[in-house]
């Protein structure tokens, strides 16, 4: 018998409802706030790769692409194995049991487990507690009232250039502020459920040592129709405010 143990382990500490392995506070969501909101995001990929190519921002657990699954879900999966069953996993054991290529009986035993693991993944994909704790297979897209925290997520805390995307969320989630509240953190988080189409990327600006640098571009449309909320972004992301 080995007892469940979380699907992700806890990349940040975030104070759970409960102390069960599977998710199991989601009486909480009634405790949180929704609003429509002009938020910051910030992101290594250059506009025209997040606007133009991948059409937006896109949740995690939405990845299909190859380097998401031999890292981030590989690693994920390779930790949980470790913690409930005291196994070791290699990548290409990994990878060649989730091929069309399985064939002896531990490759399938492997095959079966990770398409269980999936299974309680994507019963906690709608968690915010889980989500603020790791994003790894969530469905939400995070974003931030705090201009800091997106510099630096956008600049993987200042190891490197990155950009600076004002997005507009529709029905996001308050994430309470804190660590000492129950799924709160300190990163003025707005979740978004699903993804941030690119027409609600507003505005973007560059991103180096720590700072914005060079020009600052909007939406000509949000520019009119939000006129109070331009003219606020605008002035954080120039510097003008404290």
């Amino acid at each position: 018998y080995h007892p469940q143990v979380r699907p992700t382990a806890p990349v940040v500490g975030v104070k759970l409802g409960g102390n069960t392995a599977i998710a199991s506070d989601w009486n909480l969501f009634s405790q949180l706030k929704r609003v429509n909101a002009a938020s910051f995001r910030g992101d290594t990929r250059p506009p025209n790769a997040v606007i133009h190519k991948a059409r937006g921002f896109y949740p995690p657990n939405s990845r299909t692409d190859q380097y998401y699954l031999e890292n981030n879900v590989y690693n994920e999966f390779e930790d949980y194995m470790k913690r409930r069953y005291q196994r070791q996993l290699t990548k290409q054991d990994f990878l060649q049991a989730i091929s069309s290529n399985v064939h002896s009986d531990a490759e399938k035993k492997l095959l079966v487990d990770y398409m269980m693991w999936r299974q309680i993944c994507e019963r906690e994909a709608a968690h915010i507690g889980r989500m603020a704790s790791n994003e790894c297979l969530k469905g939400y897209i995070s974003t931030a009232r705090a201009i800091d925290t997106s510099i630096s997520f956008g600049t993987k805390y200042n190891s490197q250039p990155g950009w600076l995307y004002v997005t507009v969320v529709h029905g996001g989630f308050l994430v309470p502020w804190g660590r000492k509240a129950l799924w709160g953190t300190e990163e003025g988080e707005i979740a978004q459920w699903g993804p941030i189409p690119a027409e609600r990327i507003v505005a973007f600006r560059r991103l180096s040592q720590f700072k914005p640098i060079g020009p600052v571009c909007f939406r000509r449309e949000f520019r009119k129709k939000e006129p109070k909320a331009f003219e606020y972004i605008f002035k954080a992301m120039s510097g003008k405010l404290p």
